[in-house]
């Protein structure tokens, strides 16, 4: 018996009293004569008890039906999205192992030969997701070579099918990493 069941019955026993004003018995529960005040009390409390129990379900008592199947919202799909990486300028090569809700979704590479790089990335719905970038990119600086290690991560807003580009900056020794959805 569930909690709108119990309300529903209790609300009625006290629709019963406020209505007869009691002397009667139901099953092993005598209920005995009361006055004109209990009886008011009595029907606005029943009142009051019914309604829960039946506005307590959005289908009016019936849980063969489910609420979520009644009034939520229709369930997420999944979407897909793209991230690219281009070979930026002084650049040699790049290449970036990436992460999206901390799972390895793949690796970008550019270099010279090959100055743009794509992974098409599937998430279970649109919304907020982490990510996570591992980078080494390698740079020709007046004519040294010169090799950084880079990370990244932070929170994109992902839609379906949008672009987000990698991106990255020179701190001290650190290739820092972010990820920009494209305009």
């Amino acid at each position: 018996m569930n909690i709108e069941m119990v309300s529903f019955a209790v609300g009625s026993v006290l629709v019963l009293i406020g209505i007869l004003g009691g002397g009667f018995e139901v099953r092993e529960i005598k209920i005995p004569k009361v006055g004109m005040g209990v009886r008011v009390l009595a029907l606005l409390a029943g009142a009051l008890f019914v309604c829960l129990g039946i506005g307590e379900s959005p289908t009016g008592g019936d849980k063969n039906v489910q609420a979520s199947s009644v009034y939520a919202a229709p369930p997420e799909k999944p979407v897909d999205f793209l991230v690219v990486d281009d070979l930026g300028q002084g650049q040699i090569s790049e290449q970036v192992t990436l992460l999206i809700d901390g799972k390895n979704v793949g690796d970008l590479t550019v270099d010279r030969e090959h100055p743009h790089s794509s992974i098409k990335i599937n998430v279970s719905k649109a919304g907020q997701h982490s990510f996570h970038a591992e980078a080494d990119a390698v740079f020709n600086d007046n004519g040294a070579t010169l090799a950084y290690a880079g990370t990244g991560q932070g929170m994109i807003d992902v839609q379906a099918n949008e672009k987000y580009s990698l991106r990255g900056s020179i701190s001290g020794n650190t290739w820092l990493v972010s990820l920009e959805q494209e305009p």
